[in-house]
């Protein structure tokens, strides 16, 4: 890792630590603990399992299917297995400059090229984000029709803003070539009308908001649907800056603000921290137990081609 990475990383922890800092000074944090104490505690297990169902397995299908498309295999046990391992190292490494080390994985063990990986992960990021903006639209439409109180109209709106990059980009090779697989792949329209990967999308996003919207019942805090529906696309994708480690402490703090009228500060802050627990650091901690493994195989220059 770089000293820039170093210091972003650094960085990152720090401005986490002040975030929950001034969070805990709003909320106290013993009060925090009783909510979490009067939870459904069954039901939180149950969530999960689920979200860990949906960030592996269906992750890892999705990501299979989306190379099959792309004209790679990759199985799926191998998909699995790269995407457990390699999670805990994307979350440590700022601006998920840790997916470089799926690409070098596919590269030393499936011969596939870097641009090719670093195109199917991508692929990965846009299905999301146009999941996230489906729900919200859904969010936006189930509200108008209930005629109820639009809740972002006293919130802050955002903004989408675009950089041209291609001057930087065009003297990078494999960007380039990333770059011709990106507008063939746009051209023969194979991975974004391929049924089952759109599907296991729409799957990935509405379980990863019914995790939510159930941490919620658990955490006795009553959110309707809707709302869900169309405030956690945005929380996601705030909490998916690289401003703080794993969006820790923006998440929690958003969670707040966007549901402030529908109960306590103590009962939000509460679900955010169950939240960021169920979807991001126990998926992470799970994957340490074979990350070490991961790193091994890459470093290992003797080791040869294998199905795991």
């Amino acid at each position: 890792m770089s000293y820039k990475n170093h210091f972003r990383t650094i960085a990152s922890f720090l401005v986490t630590v002040i975030m929950f800092f001034l969070l805990f000074k709003k909320v106290p944090l013993d009060q925090v603990y009783l909510s979490v104490k009067n939870s459904d505690i069954k039901l939180i297990l149950l969530i999960v399992i689920v979200a860990l169902f949906n960030g592996f397995f269906v992750s890892a299908l999705r990501w299979k299917l989306i190379l099959k498309v792309m004209g790679f295999h990759l199985s799926f046990k191998e998909a699995f297995f790269v995407k457990v391992a390699s999670d805990p190292i994307i979350g440590a490494v700022p601006l998920k400059i840790g997916e470089i080390s799926r690409i070098l994985y596919l590269k030393k063990f499936n011969g596939i090229a870097p641009e090719n990986t670093a195109f199917s992960i991508f692929t990965e990021y846009i299905l999301n984000i146009l999941t996230l903006v489906f729900f919200t639209i859904l969010g936006v439409l189930v509200i108008f029709i209930k005629g109820l109180d639009p809740m972002l109209g006293n919130q802050p709106v955002l903004a989408l803003c675009s950089i041209r990059l291609e001057k930087f980009l065009s003297g990078v090779k494999w960007i380039t070539l990333f770059k011709q697989r990106f507008l063939k792949c746009f051209k023969n329209e194979n991975i974004f009308k391929n049924k089952n990967i759109l599907f296991l999308s729409f799957w990935f996003g509405l379980l990863e908001i019914a995790c939510f919207f159930f941490l919620a019942k658990a955490i006795n805090v009553d959110l309707p649907f809707s709302e869900v529906l169309l405030c956690l696309p945005i929380i996601i994708l705030l909490s998916s800056s690289p401003i703080t480690f794993l969006g820790l402490g923006m998440r929690e703090g958003i969670v707040i603000l966007l549901f402030q009228k529908y109960a306590s500060a103590q009962n939000l802050l509460a679900l955010g921290i169950l939240y960021s627990f169920v979807e991001h650091i126990i998926p992470m901690l799970i994957g340490l137990g074979v990350t070490s493994i991961f790193i091994n195989k890459l470093l290992d220059k003797e080791t040869i081609k294998k199905e795991i």
